[in-house]
């Protein structure tokens, strides 16, 4: 998710011809670095804005109608968010912290429907 919230937004400053940098995400505690940012609803509600502001530049760019994102989709984030709400699942483990990696919670299995 932060890799093409990343693309959207290099490619529409490219074709705007501004300065990039790295995006904020708005969070439950406001807006963070997207490198601060685990929580899947999170990304993707940033993903759906970028998209969505900047699908008039970035259309004739694509070849995938990126706007026709599955409600489906919606609904699996909804289900993940609410099961990780800090986002541990999309975090990459950390060798700088071996003891609290050990204290991570084992894997849960879910159904989206």
């Amino acid at each position: 998710m932060k890799s093409i919230i990343v693309v959207l937004s290099k490619r529409a400053a490219d074709l705007k011809q501004q300065a990039w940098s790295a995006p904020h995400i708005e969070t439950a505690k406001g807006p963070r670095a997207i490198t601060r940012v685990h929580n899947i609803g999170e990304l993707y509600r940033q993903f759906v804005k970028v998209l969505r502001e900047e699908w008039p530049l970035l259309k004739d760019q694509c070849k995938t109608a990126w706007l026709a994102v599955p409600d489906r989709l919606a609904k699996a984030i909804e289900v993940i968010e609410a099961h990780d709400p800090a986002g541990t699942l999309l975090r990459y483990p950390s060798n700088a912290e071996t003891e609290a990696e050990k204290n991570k919670s084992s894997f849960t299995e879910l159904t989206i429907e």
